[in-house]
């Protein structure tokens, strides 16, 4: 019979009849083993159990900044401490006809009736509306038609322009159309040459002159 002693903590087999010493030494080993199997698992629920505690990497950083900071104390800093935002301001949400009164015309309708605020009154109202502003375009149109003048036709007259010859129109060079277009000569074709009228304009000169000298002659006298 397997029996568990609470003072020694271990276990044992009472048994009512002797065993040979070889039964019980393996009894003994067995026992043995039991107990290390137990110390072992009662090991790993404490290891289980505890838990390290976890530095974060703030405070880490926190305590390294302030370790590299220390031998700059009492020095006089290059850095200044930023200047506070100017107070928000805040909208004021007072409607311009309560802050400003003196620009806005108050309207009621306290003298109105309720029979002139029906939709029958409403109707007529706009029918009267739409009959003054059919009137007065028909005013405006009978006055267009008054101011029409008399249309009068008259017969195209037809302005001769003076026929250039191709020969004297392509001479010299022309600019047409931002281009300069050159004269047209044909091939084998000699160019008219153009008479000098100069000469007998001389020779009437001369003739003149000549019958004009008896005039001097009679001064000299």
């Amino acid at each position: 019979m397997l029996n568990f002693d609470n003072s020694s903590g271990k276990f044992f087999v009472q048994s009512d009849r002797d065993e040979n010493t070889e039964f019980l030494s393996r009894q003994k080993s067995v026992f043995e083993k039991l107990d290390a199997v137990v110390k072992d698992s009662e090991k790993n629920l404490e290891k289980q159990n505890f838990k390290r505690p976890v530095i974060s990497e703030d405070i880490r950083t926190h305590k390294r900044l302030r370790h590299d900071t220390r031998q700059f104390r009492g020095q006089e800093s290059i850095f200044k401490r930023p200047e506070a935002p100017p107070p928000a301001r805040f909208k004021n949400n007072t409607p311009d006809y309560q802050r400003h009164p003196q620009k806005w015309t108050k309207y009621t309708l306290s003298d109105v009736s309720q029979e002139d605020m029906s939709e029958k009154s409403n109707t007529a109202a706009a029918m009267s509306f739409l009959r003054e502003l059919k009137a007065k375009k028909e005013m405006e149109s009978m006055e267009v038609d008054s101011e029409v003048k008399q249309i009068t036709f008259k017969k195209p007259s037809k302005h001769l322009e003076p026929i250039v010859s191709s020969s004297a129109q392509y001479d010299s060079p022309s600019f047409r159309s931002s281009k300069v277009v050159m004269p047209e000569y044909v091939v084998g074709e000699k160019k008219a040459s153009k008479r000098n009228s100069a000469k007998p304009k001389e020779k009437t000169e001369k003739s003149k002159e000549i019958k004009l000298d008896h005039l001097n002659e009679d001064d000299e006298l």
